[in-house]
């Protein structure tokens, strides 16, 4: 039972880890691009009232350090999806809570909330294909710092759809819950030459 609690427990890390990087990215001077379809619009978010969120954030203390966390569920995946249920989301968000109250960090969930999103942003192709692969005379991040990954205007034009503007952006975590987030990359694929691969 321990052990698979340990697992449970490094799975949320990992979760955790990709939302802190998303705030690592949100504090860059890169700002994204306006949206390339002038008909886009928003997406008309609504609260959902069904999840007592002052219920998950009965362990706020105030005047402590604290991350702040929104959640966008949105009510319009297919049919055949279910690798991701708003109870597996509240559930990563209350082990998260636990890993991080051994680093003084409580985290309050501000809210939950749904809509019917653009289906085009159900599942996206999160960068551009890479032009230069890493050759392993440096490490990844040396190699990523040189040649950073450019998001593709989809992602972009799916940022601004989904995230409201808000004085708070660059400090809050979104989690954001897709069918599919694809990042395509450069790997050797015999001697000196390298094939496109991507991961979901």
């Amino acid at each position: 039972m321990g052990g698979r609690l340990l697992i449970k427990q490094r799975q949320y890390s990992v979760i955790w880890m990709a939302a802190l990087a998303i705030v690592l990215m949100q504090c860059s001077p890169y700002m994204p691009a306006p949206i390339s379809d002038s008909s886009q619009h928003l997406a008309p978010w609504s609260l959902l009232e069904s999840i007592d969120v002052d219920a998950i954030n009965a362990d706020i203390v105030p005047g402590k350090l604290t991350l702040d966390v929104g959640i966008y569920f949105p009510s319009n995946f297919d049919s055949s999806f279910n690798k991701v249920s708003l109870e597996s989301m509240i559930a990563g968000l209350k082990a998260a809570k636990e890993i991080y109250k051994n680093t003084g960090v409580q985290i309050n969930l501000l809210w939950i909330k749904t809509a019917d999103i653009d289906p085009r942003f159900l599942s996206i192709q999160a960068n551009e294909v890479p032009g230069v692969p890493n050759t392993g005379y440096i490490n990844l991040y040396q190699h990523s710092a040189r040649n950073p990954a450019r998001l593709t205007q989809q992602t972009k034009d799916a940022f601004t759809h989904i995230i409201e503007p808000d004085a708070d952006n660059h400090r809050t975590v979104y989690l954001i819950a897709l069918q599919d987030v694809f990042y395509p990359f450069l790997t050797v694929s015999e001697g000196r030459n390298w094939t496109m691969k991507t991961v979901r």
